[in-house]
């Protein structure tokens, strides 16, 4: 940095002043890796570097940025927008460039200023209202609030079980998380989501203020819920047992002879959620009477009840609230019946959420070197494909609508290495297929798995030690070879499935530097090391193995997810998408359909989940049992994944569910 604060941001990148967006986004790359904090622990210099290359690439990435730093050097973050330091901008709008800036300045300078400051420069606050008092004497400014505030209302059932809404704060949509229990009243807090303070980038809080809106049964009083309970004189006389309505749905409640009016009856636990429980409901009884009542009947019941318990009733004679009585067969008096939009299938269809298709599908393949197409005893219906039936299979996956399939390959053992160095030979079975697919079938779209456990004969992801210790390093070397194979024989995803880190960003440096930049990649971003695997390392004979004269581990648990963690998903989908991944993919899909949701509330880019051969097997067995249909269960099952916020869905169903879509 200059004297006088300048970065040359083109120079700090290596790149020359004309680069080009790619140019500046390949320099970026190679320095952050070089750089990272996580390739060198404790290296205060490298830290320092990886800031300054950061703080370049986000300049000269943005063009509007970049426009107003070539044409106003240091001073650029003020032209047209608020100072990062100070909240004080230059209005350099008027200016052409920095030459004629300088020259206004010089001219004016001692001079009054059109803000009124004596002897300074004309400078506006860039916040409407401006300064407090203005700059006399050169005063600072009052502190600028960027807090907002909004208010939402919720209806009683949404403030007592939770929800979700989504809102569009900032031309973005938020979506936010109602916690069961909140009151009226209440504020949630959205971490910078506030108002934008001009020229920092900087954000405020938005802050939520809850309103509830008022229940015709149910108020909330406090921690507890109250109701009226309408009593016959008889019950309120003898007593005995009553249903009634609660928000969990019918409860009984035992009502004591003699009751009385002013007397409520409490049903513990059925009231208002709480932090570490419910609240009660409390009951109040009031006198049921019929619609209309004979001139004698007061005078008769007058001398059953006493009046202080019968004349308040009397005073105040209405009718009460039907719905509170499960057992009264009367007419409720609703304003919202939901399944008035449930009663034909045509109104259904009209407010369906979710939809399935074809397209949706991303159909997984397995193919050997044999002649013949053999069955896989754990999958039923599933094969290991022979390359021409692999070409006849994905022949009949396009005819359904289903426009990719990911290739795995069942390798020969004698081909298997500690390395697995056949995972990039150009001439081995997954770049043959991809080539002879490509040739029959050009226009579908073909993903291909990265990772070396097919090909190892450690029966591992990565290279395992002598110590046997999975390596990350060395794997991600060669799992980069593998990836440029498979792009280069003509796939259109690399599907880098082995959890080590820094793949992403590694793969994708590799296939750029190979001229490969239009080729995706689909990472297994949260891939966990799941018991649901068994049936597809039967398929490939890829399980991690024994006896190979060094220690093996017997699972993945030391590169793949822990089944018990969600928030480390997060973590893993912002490495991911900071490295370049275009697809993120959560692995297995059905018991972890709240990661895909959390994940979807995190990024804008496409989710897949891995319907995977354990799920499969499962309704395969059930349904060869006669115990579910399996046609519901599978289009069912498929559909929640759309729910949860999956794009895509890698299923062993592909052409089933394709078939059923089409039959309706």
């Amino acid at each position: 940095m200059s004297a006088n604060g300048y970065r040359d941001y083109f120079n700090v990148l290596g790149v020359e002043r004309g680069a080009d967006a790619d140019a500046i986004k390949r320099a970026f790359r190679k320095l952050a890796r070089q750089y990272h904090p996580d390739v060198n622990p404790g290296d205060a210099g490298a830290e320092a570097k990886f800031k300054e290359v950061s703080e370049a690439y986000e300049v000269l990435s943005d063009p509007d940025k970049r426009r107003r730093y070539e044409q106003f050097g240091q001073y650029w973050s003020q032209a047209g927008g608020g100072s990062a330091s100070g909240g004080v901008d230059v209005d350099f709008g008027r200016y052409g460039n920095f030459d004629d800036f300088i020259n206004d300045l010089l001219g004016r300078f001692g001079g009054p200023s059109p803000g009124g400051a004596p002897g300074g420069f004309g400078f506006s606050s860039g916040f409407p209202g401006g300064f407090a008092g203005g700059m006399p004497g050169g005063g600072r400014s009052a502190p600028i609030n960027l807090d907002a505030e909004a208010s939402i209302s919720l209806s009683f059932a949404d403030a007592f079980r939770g929800s979700e809404r989504t809102l569009a704060v900032n031309d973005e949509r938020v979506q936010v998380r109602i916690p069961p229990g909140v009151k009226h009243g209440s504020r949630l807090r959205l971490k910078g989501k506030g108002n934008l303070q001009p020229g920092t980038g900087r954000r405020g809080d938005l802050y939520l203020n809850l309103q509830l809106q008022e229940h015709s049964v149910w108020k909330l009083d406090g921690d507890q819920l109250r109701a009226e309970l309408p009593l016959s004189l008889d019950e309120l006389a003898l007593g005995g047992e009553v249903r009634v309505a609660t928000p969990d749905g019918e409860a009984s409640v035992q009502v004591p002879p003699g009751m009385t009016l002013g007397r409520s009856l409490r049903l513990k636990g059925k009231g208002w959620p709480l932090k570490d429980g419910r609240g009660d409901l409390l009951l109040t009884p009031v006198l049921k009477l019929p619609d209309q009542l004979s001139a004698e009947e007061p005078s008769c019941w007058s001398s059953c009840v006493p009046p202080a318990a019968l004349i308040p009733a009397l005073a105040g004679f209405r009718r009460p609230v039907s719905r509170i009585r499960a057992s009264q067969a009367v007419s409720m008096e609703l304003t919202y019946r939901p399944r008035r939009l449930r009663r034909t299938p045509a109104l259904r269809a009209m407010v369906r959420e979710h939809h399935l298709s074809a397209a949706d599908f991303i159909y997984p393949l397995f193919v050997h070197e044999g002649a013949t197409n053999e069955p896989i005893g754990a999958m039923p219906g599933a094969m290991r494909w022979s390359l021409e039936g692999l070409v006849q299979e994905v022949g009949r996956a396009w005819d359904l609508g289903i426009r990719c399939v990911v290739l795995f390959p069942k390798v020969a053992d004698g081909l298997k290495t500690e390395d697995g160095a056949e995972c990039f030979n150009e001439g081995g079975l997954i770049p043959r297929a991809i080539r002879r697919l490509k040739e029959v079938h050009p226009e579908m779209a073909i993903m291909t798995d990265v990772a070396l456990d097919p090909y190892s004969c450690d029966g591992h992801d990565g290279i395992v030690s002598e110590e046997g210790v999975v390596l990350n390093d060395e794997t991600v070397a060669i799992l980069c070879r593998q990836a440029v194979a498979q792009a280069r024989a003509g796939a259109d995803l690399i599907g880098p499935s082995d959890m080590m880190d820094g793949r992403v960003g590694a793969i994708r440096e590799a296939l750029d530097e190979e001229g490969f930049e239009h080729i995706g990649i689909i990472s297994y971003t949260a891939k966990y090391s799941s018991a649901y695997y068994g049936p597809f390392r039967e398929a490939l004979d890829s399980a991690p193995r024994v006896g190979a004269g060094k220690p093996i581990p017997n699972d993945k648990s030391t590169y793949q997810m822990d089944p018990s963690n969600g928030r480390e998903a997060l973590t893993e989908a912002l490495l991911d998408e900071q490295e370049g991944a275009d697809i993120l993919m959560v692995k297995p899909g059905l018991a972890y359909l709240d990661i895909i949701y959390r994940l979807r509330g995190e990024t804008e880019l496409p989710i897949a989940a891995y319907n995977v051969s354990g799920e499969y097997a499962m309704v395969k067995a059930a349904a060869e049992k006669g115990w579910i249909d399996e046609r519901a269960v599978v289009l069912e099952t498929l559909l929640c994944f759309k729910r949860a916020g999956a794009n895509l869905i890698l299923t062993y169903h592909a052409c089933d569910a394709a078939q059923w879509l089409r039959q309706g």
